[in-house]
């Protein structure tokens, strides 16, 4: 560290490739900060940020988030009791954009964190939707608009101004998953419903005629391409996620199978068999920043990586563990790390048992077991990342509280008379020297 720190006061690296290198090894501090009762329990830990929420969010279970994307700013909360909610997590005044992180001397490099959640407007129970909001997603391009979809079959359009209903769409079925194609080639919104066939909605001609047809059961998940405004993935109840390109007369371009591994995937010869990407209902599907990875979450509790630069898309085999707890017939939102921001890329998965999981990518390596302390088995339904490198992020459970994650402490090492510089040093070892104990300890007991 001591290094790192002396390379960037004599610029050998750029402020941007410090932040970098700190932003990864925050993931390795992360712990609940939104808890007032956690600065009491661990009196040597400095947080680096003290969360407030100025009302409680949901009187319900939190069923889902969205953060808009051009500020990081205003958040959404959607309840199964069908309220929803606006926040400003980042007031203005306070408000920092990445490029203005700022050395602090030749010891201590600081990043502006989040300092407060205000609630702004309150939308009660049985306003916009008659059931629970089972997804909601800001408009990518402006926060002007945000699209909300309900268990009343319904998908709606918002202006945020006002919060007035702009449209809506009936879908005869029960709404688990939509999402909004974000590359601006077109504005058609792909859903995923209790129909077999998935809609593709046009906001600009107001228009639900394009189908896609090719699974046999409730569509539980759907996920635009983020670099082809063409491709779209969609999972459903059987375990089956398929590849579309809406060009094409026969748009399913294939089928996810969790055997193959070699990218020469065989055709299933008997009529009975079907090729499965999971043993359990797909309820959650992410691309990577680039489209050349596609992660997949299903009932059978397993998380899957797919390589999809290769014919069929190939099965990376990646053992995350016997960690997860995904039980639940709804779509759930899990999150990948921005790549731009760390050197490896972290996946971050809200359990059904109240924990939150911190795996690497590149390996399924579990970095960071998350609890809530004794609030045990509250179930996390959605999370959404802060932005500007704060490694910070914001989950919702299943009593209706948001819960913010981020980085536990800053170790800063201070100079100045008298001080050695190793008062917080120690904890630091001793920390190490811990987990050293704690490995030699699973050898001989792993149980």
């Amino acid at each position: 560290m001591q290094s790192l720190l002396l390379d960037g006061f004599l610029s050998r690296i750029s402020p941007k490739e410090l932040l970098r290198i700190e932003t990864e090894a925050s993931y390795n501090e992360l712990s609940l900060i939104s808890d007032d009762s956690l600065n009491t329990a661990t009196r040597n830990v400095k947080f680096s940020q003290g969360f407030k929420f100025d009302v409680h969010p949901h009187k319900n279970s939190i069923s889902c988030l969205d953060l808009e994307t051009m500020n990081s700013q205003f958040l959404l909360s959607g309840s199964t009791d069908s309220s929803l909610k606006l926040w400003n997590i980042r007031l203005l005044q306070e408000k920092k954009r990445t490029d203005d992180y700022q050395w602090q001397g030749f010891y201590h490099f600081k990043r502006e964190h989040l300092q407060s959640v205000t609630n702004l407007v309150s939308v009660p129970r049985k306003t916009i939707h008659d059931f629970g909001i089972s997804h909601l997603q800001w408009w990518p391009f402006d926060p002007g608009m945000f699209v909300t979809g309900s268990y009343d079959h319904s998908v709606k359009v918002f202006d945020t101004e006002n919060f007035e209903q702009v449209f809506s769409f009936d879908l005869k079925n029960k709404v688990y998953n939509f999402d909004i194609n974000a590359t601006g080639q077109h504005v058609l919104v792909g859903v995923a419903s209790e129909s077999p066939m998935v809609k593709l909605l046009d906001l600009r001609t107001t228009s639900d005629s394009h189908i896609l047809k090719g699974h046999k059961s409730t569509v539980l998940s759907v996920k635009w391409s983020p670099t082809d405004s063409n491709v779209i993935a969609t999972g459903d109840i059987l375990g089956k996620i398929n590849m579309w390109d809406i060009r094409r007369s026969k748009s399913c371009v294939c089928e996810l199978d969790q055997y193959n591994t070699t990218g020469n995937p065989n055709p299933s010869t008997s009529p009975v068999e079907t090729v499965k990407a999971h043993q359990g209902a797909v309820n959650g599907i992410q691309f990577n920043e680039l489209g050349s990875k596609l992660v997949s979450c299903g009932l059978d509790e397993k998380i899957r990586s797919w390589d999809l630069t290769q014919p069929g898309g190939v099965n990376e085999l990646l053992n995350f563990g016997p960690l997860i707890r995904n039980k639940s017939h709804q779509y759930k939102k899990f999150i990948l790390s921005p790549s731009t921001e760390t050197d490896l890329q972290f996946l971050l998965f809200p359990n059904d048992n109240g924990e939150l999981l911190v795996y690497r990518l590149a390996n399924g390596k579990l970095v960071k077991r998350l609890t809530k302390g004794n609030k045990v088995n509250l179930k996390l339904n959605s999370i959404v990342y802060t932005g500007f490198s704060s490694a910070t992020y914001i989950t919702g459970d299943s009593k209706g509280n948001l819960d913010v994650w981020g980085p536990q402490s800053e170790y800063e090492i201070h100079q100045s008379e008298g001080e050695t510089g190793c008062g917080e040093g120690s904890n630091v070892l001793d920390d190490i020297n811990d987990e050293l104990i704690a490995r030699k300890k699973m050898k001989t007991n792993p149980f």
